[in-house]
């Protein structure tokens, strides 16, 4: 028993946790009811996000390798009773320079404004309620860089400028390869910017029901969403490679015999690439676009159906008697940013997925709790 009740609590709260998660949310709810007739009732509300990131980066590298790489320079001259051989290793030399300067990040997600419930019932005849709502939500992102980056790479490699004469006998040279390479990469100015937004968790309801006859009831409302990127880049780059590779310039004069000379190869080569003022930019909550094929947008929504209206009447839109219990009148909604509409009955109530975990956690704790009481009455029954 003790088991199953430490199970049943944990299963709550986890229910609950789920339920209920935590996060700021500020719910608007607005509700002009039960004013006389003849009344006049104007709510006017202006709910306001804004997020501003601002960077700056101003970066300055000058970057300079100086490499050298000698075999050569030999000599072997004078020589009697034999042959003369010099030869010469392999010269190599090898440069890498990176630079990876002003790197901007920016991830502003989302923050949930909650649901809007705005309600007109039960006002008097000839009552004019007005609600007036705006939700406005701007997040500003301005980068602004700057880069100045020299890059100078110079290489000398050698493996000549061997010397061999006055020999008496053969004489063989032989000098080495040449290898040297320079690489220069730049990565400069570069931005990955991510604007979220709210999945659609945040309901709208707005309810206009049992107002008198000529009354005239109004909601306006007006959801905007901006979003503003500013990138200022500049950059300045100066890079320079220089390689100076020699495995010639060999010398074998006045020798006795054959002479035999080789100098080796030279492979040199520079890579230089510059990534400069590069930018991926994701607003991840862009609206439908009618020109795209696979994007078939939001379905229109069509209009619900004038509600009935009750009691007779007498041509001139009032019920008899010229009491407020009348459900006619007259209704007016407009909206802006979001498709909404609004008529002289009750609309569709809608929810959202914490409703529908609220439900589940209750009907989860009552069951639960049911079996507990059970088990409790037949351990009481056998005692």
């Amino acid at each position: 028993m003790e088991s199953l009740k430490r199970t049943f609590y944990i299963i709550a709260i986890a229910i609950y946790l789920l339920a209920f998660p935590q996060f700021a949310r500020a719910d608007v709810n607005i509700t002009i009811s039960g004013n006389g007739s003849g009344s006049e009732s104007t709510v006017t509300t202006n709910n306001t996000s804004d997020t501003t990131v601002t960077q700056n980066n101003d970066a300055g590298s000058n970057t300079t390798v100086d490499s050298s790489a000698s075999t050569g320079d030999n000599s072997a001259s004078g020589n009697t009773g034999g042959s003369t051989t010099v030869n010469t290793g392999d010269a190599s030399s090898q440069t890498t320079i990176n630079n990876d300067i002003n790197q901007s990040s920016v991830n502003a997600g989302c923050c949930p404004s909650g649901d809007t419930n705005v309600t007109i019932s039960d006002n008097g005849s000839n009552s004019n309620n007005t609600v007036n709502l705006s939700n406005t939500s701007t997040t500003s992102v301005t980068i602004n860089q700057t880069a100045d980056v020299t890059n100078t790479a110079t290489s000398t490699a050698r493996t000549g400028s061997n010397s061999a004469s006055n020999n008496n006998g053969n004489v063989s040279i032989t000098t080495g390869n040449i290898t040297g390479s320079h690489t220069i990469n730049n990565q400069v100015n570069t931005a990955d910017i991510d604007i979220g937004c709210c999945d659609g968790d945040d309901d709208v309801n707005i309810t206009i029901d049992g107002n008198g006859t000529d009354s005239v009831n109004t909601v306006v409302f007006n959801a905007s969403n901006f979003v503003v990127i500013e990138k200022n880049e500049l950059a300045f780059l100066v890079n320079t490679s220089t390689m100076d590779a020699t495995t010639g310039d060999n010398t074998a004069d006045d020798n006795v015999g054959t002479v035999n000379i080789v100098t080796g190869n030279i492979t040199i080569g520079s890579t230089i690439t510059n990534d400069v003022n590069h930018n991926e930019i994701c607003v991840c909550c862009c609206p439908d676009d009618p020109g795209d094929p696979d994007d078939p947008g939001t379905p229109p929504i069509a209009p619900p159906p004038p509600g009935p209206s009750t009691g007779s009447n007498n041509g001139g839109g009032s019920s008899s008697g010229g009491g407020d219990s009348g459900t006619g009148g007259t209704t007016l909604a407009a909206a802006a940013g979001r498709v909404l509409g609004a008529a002289a009955r009750r609309l569709p109530a809608t929810g959202g997925k914490f409703l529908l975990l609220s439900i589940l956690a209750s009907l989860m704790m009552f069951a639960m709790g049911a079996y507990l009481r059970f088990k409790a009455n037949r351990a009481l029954a056998l005692a």
